[in-house]
């Protein structure tokens, strides 16, 4: 209850302007906090989602390479080793 009595000796002392000027500082201010804290929090993710699409791009550069083994190995017509037993190659 002391707060509300201070803010009601400050605007009957200084006026509405003042008292609202006042509130719409402490605002502001709280405001700019969070926007600040909402931008680390921002770069974090960003970080953590990089480092994500990094191992992403890992993993698809090997199933491309595995791909074109795979490709290869067809086109030559070479057999995998349990077709290669049945036909007793």
């Amino acid at each position: 209850m002391a707060e509300w009595h201070w803010i009601a000796e400050l605007a009957r002392d200084n006026g509405l302007a003042v008292l609202l000027f006042v509130v719409l500082f402490f605002y502001l201010q709280t405001q700019a906090k969070a926007a600040k804290e909402q931008r680390e929090t921002d770069a974090a993710r960003e970080e953590h989602n990089f480092q994500v699409l990094q191992g992403f791009l890992e993993s698809i550069s090997m199933l491309i390479a595995q791909n074109s083994r795979i490709e290869s190995k067809i086109e030559s017509n070479q057999l995998c080793p349990m077709v290669r037993k049945e036909l007793g190659r």
